[in-house]
């Protein structure tokens, strides 16, 4: 019973010292895991999570249970040290080996040799070797390591995330904003535009984009929803110039003016090109000062006249297109459309000025027309905007021909 209880108390004093050694080196991994992944977030001027520590804290217990496990003293390895702690040149050893063979008549002289020596061994005199140096420096790092759960985020950090937050909730609106535009557009869309417009994909596009705090990627995003709009807008606008062109083409055809006819002739046989050319030519030319005022204000009358009979068609055209896409459900005059009634907007000017320099001649005979020029307006941008559309058609149709003989 001698044995037994010294044996005890000398596995105690030793697992003393193994867990003292474990919990050391446990503080050291805390330490060392915990600085380098606090690191992390603090050179970055992010606050050190929570499970930064749990992290270290786990490694810490692991560390600690498997050295005390591999180090632990059980009653063999504790009476192995004693013996030679102690010097007791294997007397323990012996004794426990002697104790397991239950016949064998020296087993009572050895157990009270044995119990004789051990009585005057002290357990609590085996010394503890751990190093004081090591704990202390396993103390002084946790003690650093745990302080970092103090650092605050930085200033730029946090206006970041606030921006962040504010951008995400941005882009989440927007995207809300864009399906509510998206199914407006869908019940205001006729029944021709529909056909052009493949709203599935248009839908497909909205449902894809996604909240994001990155305003980079938000930009690309509605980047490429905004290309995709894009080429289904030109692609539409382009079914809608022809749509206009025909219109054209039959409203010019009505007209019983020569100069109508004739660009009308061109456009059905698709010479676009040359109908360009010769809608640029009725920009009516400047009279000359030196005739007579009667045969200025006819010659202005007569080129006047000449436009008129063509912008009136044209227009006429574009409220016939207008209205076959819908009415007042489409978009309104775009494209060709709305560049032919700007025209005729532009002759009709044109043609109420020549009317009030007719009035004031009238009024008064002597009245100077030699800046007669200077008070007409001048309609050479509409008529650049129709024959620039027309020349555009023509380059495609050029271009497409190329490429069906590829």
């Amino acid at each position: 019973m001698e044995l037994e209880s010294f044996l005890s108390r000398v596995a105690k004093r030793l697992n003393l010292n193994t867990t003292i050694k474990a919990s050391i080196y446990g503080a050291l991994a805390f330490a060392l895991v915990g600085i380098l992944l606090a690191l992390v977030y603090v050179l970055r001027g992010y606050a050190v999570p929570w499970y930064v520590f749990a992290i270290s804290i786990t490694v810490a217990f692991l560390t600690s249970i498997i050295l005390t496990a591999r180090s632990w003293h059980d009653k063999r390895k504790a009476a192995d040290f004693a013996d030679r702690h102690f010097n007791l040149k294997n007397g323990i050893i012996t004794s426990l080996h002697l104790a397991e063979q239950e016949d064998n008549q020296l087993n009572p002289l050895q157990q009270q040799w044995t119990a004789q020596q051990v009585s005057t061994c002290n357990a609590s005199t085996i010394p503890l070797t751990y190093s004081k140096k090591l704990a202390v420096c396993a103390f002084l790092l946790t003690t650093v390591t745990a302080s970092m759960a103090l650092i605050p985020t930085s200033s730029h950090i946090i206006e970041q995330q606030i921006e962040t937050a504010e951008t995400k909730q941005r882009t989440q609106h927007a995207i809300d904003e864009l399906k509510k535009v998206v199914e407006e557009m869908e019940k205001d869309l006729s029944e021709e535009e529909a056909k052009e417009i493949d709203m599935d994909a248009i839908k497909q596009k909205v449902d894809s984009l996604e909240a994001t705090g990155d305003r980079k990627e938000a930009v690309r995003q509605f980047a490429r929803l905004e290309q995709k709009a894009r080429e289904m807008s030109k692609s539409l606008e382009q079914k809608r110039d022809q749509e206009t062109l025909k219109k054209a083409i039959e409203q010019l055809k009505k007209s019983p003016s020569r100069e109508a006819k004739e660009i009308a002739k061109k456009l059905e046989d698709k010479d676009f090109k040359e109908a360009a050319k010769q809608l640029k030519a009725l920009q009516p030319k400047k009279t000359n000062p030196k005739e007579s005022k009667e045969k200025q204000l006819a010659e202005a009358r007569k080129q006047i006249e000449k436009l008129r009979s063509v912008s009136k068609q044209l227009a006429s055209a574009s409220k016939s297109s207008q209205q076959g896409n819908g009415g007042s459900g489409s978009a309104g005059a775009a494209g060709l459309a709305a560049d032919m009634e700007a025209l005729d907007q532009e002759v009709k000017s044109l043609e109420n000025a020549l009317n009030q320099a007719e009035l004031e001649f009238q009024r008064n005979p002597n009245l100077d027309l030699q800046k007669l020029n200077q008070k007409l307006p001048n309609c050479e941008n509409g008529l650049n905007q129709v024959a620039n559309k027309w020349m555009k058609m023509q380059a495609k149709l050029s271009a497409k021909k190329r490429l069906d003989g590829l």
